[in-house]
């Protein structure tokens, strides 16, 4: 690992334990990888940063999980996998 920071624009949810991500783009992308081998790193989502864990693959389980409003958007573009990613640190609920 680098240590470089990265920025890379995401479709995310937060939930009261979880980032959840629609992978548009699919599993096989590099933020993925960086997060999964960094065991987790910060998402910025409305200018909030959560410390997260590593991200695991939840599927198409996932977007139960997404606003309903966001659900025919991403049904439309076919998105068919998601990953969680657990919230850690100062986000985490107790």
């Amino acid at each position: 690992m680098s240590g470089k920071e990265y920025r890379t624009p995401v479709n995310c949810w937060v939930d009261e334990r979880n980032v959840i991500v629609a992978l548009t783009y699919g599993r096989d992308t590099d933020w993925l990888k960086n997060m999964t081998a960094a065991s987790g790193g910060t998402v910025v989502t409305r200018g909030r940063e959560h410390p997260v864990g590593p991200p695991f693959l939840i599927g198409e389980a996932g977007m139960e999980r997404m606003p309903a409003l966001a659900r025919p958007i991403l049904r439309a573009i076919d998105v068919k996998e998601f990953a969680e990613l657990p919230l850690v640190g100062r986000d985490r609920p107790t």
